[in-house]
């Protein structure tokens, strides 16, 4: 076990987001954010810990991570569904 390994810890949250455990999968998503090397804060990993959030009923938090997450991407069909779930919180 890597507890300060980025990947480690998200390999972590994407288990136990699949399992329905979201509250549990949002905080390793989080530490897998914040294990990070500087300039490997990717898209994809704020986007899936804005869905645990969300999923886990944390409203507040999951809209300000969707939105950075929305920021970081291109236009197109991900983009629009993550707009969809800023809007299903408001």
């Amino acid at each position: 076990w890597q507890p300060y390994n980025p990947w480690t810890q998200e390999r972590l949250a994407f288990a136990l987001f699949k399992t329905g455990a979201y509250t549990e999968a949002a905080e390793h998503f989080s530490l897998s954010l914040a294990h990070s090397h500087p300039g490997t804060l990717t898209t994809a990993r704020i986007c899936m810990l804005g869905q645990a959030q969300k999923e886990a009923g944390q409203g507040v938090e999951a809209k300000v991570t969707l939105q950075k997450c929305q920021a970081g991407l291109p236009a197109g069909v991900q983009r629009t569904r993550v707009e969809q779930w800023i809007l299903e919180i408001q």
